[in-house]
């Protein structure tokens, strides 16, 4: 073995450990950033003169089970729903209030119901009557002041729901742009595994908002469909249309006076959208719709 060549050897492995040794920098560097996968270097070697020469590496993810991520993309989509239901239902519970509290619709029932049983007994009682007149004007002001919440929160859900369409807009068109960036990178031989987390990343705060079905072709293109709509392929990304109605009162219902979201001029407001923009539509519809009738 030559001089020349045992020295390529060398110059060839210490060029080898230094991408070994960025890789594992670039891991604890960013092992808390959101959608980061642990990077690892597939060395690529030739023979020579009976010797496996390293002649380079690419930087790959080392962990990204597809089934495990669509698992993790499905849980998110169904916590999103439930923490939004959760929220505007405990909002509605504090108007509500507590069944022992003193300023409470319950103790204004009480109020009204204990005056009737005491005029049940004297019924020639003035004061007493003026007070049932009182009692009866104090349950249905906070009534209205119930009603009003309801129609509050309805309102506050139909705002959502266009601010939700809006951020679903700007995320698919921001998806697109790192597939033609991952289909760039691909073609020219670069290495694309950072840009793929980001996609993940983004991917899995879409699916906050709005559950989807996804599939990445051969290409290692990411392509999205809504119930069975492509929203996203590798030539087009499509957009979604609302606009929130403004004020809401219990006449104010969907489909008679409230827009539907549509995509492509379809109507997808009634199908399982699932996520944050599922459940606000389920609040502003059938929810806090039932809450107003009772």
């Amino acid at each position: 073995m030559s001089l020349t060549f045992s020295l390529y050897m060398s110059f060839a492995g210490l060029s080898a450990t230094e991408l070994q040794i960025g890789s594992v920098s670039a891991n604890v560097t960013n092992a808390d950033k959101a959608g980061y996968t642990r990077k690892e270097v597939q060395l690529e070697s030739s023979l020579a003169v009976g010797y496996s020469v390293p002649i380079g590496g690419n930087i790959v993810s080392a962990i990204s089970n597809p089934y495990l991520f669509k698992e993790v993309v499905d849980d998110v989509t169904r916590s999103s729903e439930y923490d939004t239901l959760s929220s505007y239902l405990t909002a509605l519970s504090d108007q509500l209030g507590a069944t022992e509290g003193t300023v409470t619709i319950s103790s204004a029932l009480d109020s009204l119901i204990a005056t009737f049983d005491q005029i049940a007994i004297t019924p020639e009682d003035d004061a007493l009557k003026a007070q049932a007149v009182s009692d009866a004007q104090e349950l249905a002001r906070r009534l209205r002041g119930l009603s009003s919440e309801v129609q509050d929160l309805r309102a506050q859900a139909d705002e959502a729901i266009e601010g939700a369409v809006g951020e679903i807009n700007t995320m698919l068109s921001d998806l697109y742009e790192l597939n033609k960036k991952i289909a760039s990178a691909e073609i020219k031989n670069i290495v694309s595994a950072d840009l793929v987390d980001d996609r993940n990343q983004l991917l899995l705060e879409l699916a906050e908002l709005i559950e989807v079905d996804y599939y990445i072709n051969q290409d290692n293109q990411l392509n999205i469909y809504i119930d069975g709509y492509t929203v996203l392929s590798e030539q087009s990304v499509q957009q979604i249309d609302y606009d929130s109605v403004g004020s809401m009162s219990p006449d104010v219902i969907y489909p008679t006076n409230i827009d539907p979201i549509e995509l492509n001029g379809l109507d997808i407001t009634s199908v399982s959208l699932g996520g944050k923009i599922g459940a606000l539509i389920d609040l502003r519809d059938n929810y806090l719709v039932e809450e107003q009738e009772k």
